[in-house]
């Protein structure tokens, strides 16, 4: 008796994570198709008040010491 109990348990547990793993894989192709939905990289939204003519400011690069250290 105990054995058929936790077998359909074990049944059930199973039938409900397959139902639940069907619907999320048909919520993601949703969201693939619509692309709608949040996303994990957020997209970057370019400024309105920059115009096209004005160039991006480029950041200065480290310079290496006039003279070695240590010396």
């Amino acid at each position: 008796m105990k054995k058929s109990v936790l077998l359909g348990a074990y049944q059930n547990l199973f039938t409900i994570l397959l139902v639940l793993g069907i619907v999320m894989l048909l919520a993601s192709f949703g969201k693939a198709l619509t692309e709608e939905g949040r996303s994990l990289v957020q997209k970057e939204q370019a400024p309105e008040a920059q115009s096209a003519q004005d160039p991006a400011p480029v950041l200065a690069l480290p310079q290496p010491p006039a003279e070695p250290i240590g010396r």
